[in-house]
């Protein structure tokens, strides 16, 4: 199986730029924890995560006075949609992360889960075990 086949299309993202408070936002009503972040042309440039702004307030940042470009990880893991799903896990496992923008020439296309993994697992669309295809 291949990270097409899990990937969600329709990814809330965080504008360069945007507002450190505006993104905390979009994760709390979307009940995510964490956005690409993408400039003007949708070219990934970074992810911001819950984690980020947490340690962001205990250093009494104002979120509404910070942008997610000073608060994000920059040298982001990314995985082309014809990826194995197995290689995903085992990225997802090593770096221990919870999700991976899937990119196409450099411009999101997609993102995969940990959740979305183990979602298709329990309700067997994926298996496991090496070399699906």
């Amino acid at each position: 199986m291949k990270v097409r086949d899990l990937m969600w299309t329709h990814v809330i993202t965080a504008e360069s730029g945007s507002l450190a408070s505006h993104a905390g936002i979009r994760m709390t009503v979307g009940k995510i924890s964490g956005l690409p972040v993408v400039d003007s042309e949708k070219s990934l440039i970074g992810i911001v995560t819950e984690f980020d702004l947490v340690r962001a307030l205990r250093a009494d940042t104002d979120l509404a006075a910070t942008s997610v470009d000073e608060l994000m990880t920059r040298d982001v893991i990314t995985v082309e949609a014809d990826t194995p799903v197995d290689e995903v896990m085992a990225i997802l496992e090593r770096e221990r992360i919870l999700r991976v923008p899937v990119v196409s020439d450099g411009n999101l296309i997609g993102v995969v889960s940990r959740s979305d993994i183990l979602e298709a697992a329990l309700i067997g669309v994926y298996v496991g075990g090496g070399s699906q295809s």
